[in-house]
C-alpha cells in the first residue's frame, strides 16, 4: 500500500527506495501512511530510516 501511495504522488519511486520500503516493519509503513499528505518529496522519507537518495 505505502509503495503504491508513493508511486501515484511521486510517478516514478526509484527501485532502491521501494526495496527499503519493503524491509520497513508495520510500524513504520503506518506511520508513512498516516504522513502521506505531509510528505512533499521522496527524501522527506528519510524520517523514517530509509536513507540512499
Amino acid at each position: 500500500m505505502v509503495i503504491k501511495l508513493l508511486n501515484k504522488k511521486f510517478k516514478n519511486v526509484d527501485g532502491d527506495v521501494i526495496e527499503k520500503i519493503k524491509v520497513l516493519n508495520s510500524d513504520i509503513l503506518n506511520l508513512i501512511i498516516e504522513d502521506i499528505l505531509d510528505i512533499e518529496s521522496i527524501e522527506d522519507l528519510k524520517k523514517y530510516g530509509i536513507k540512499s537518495f
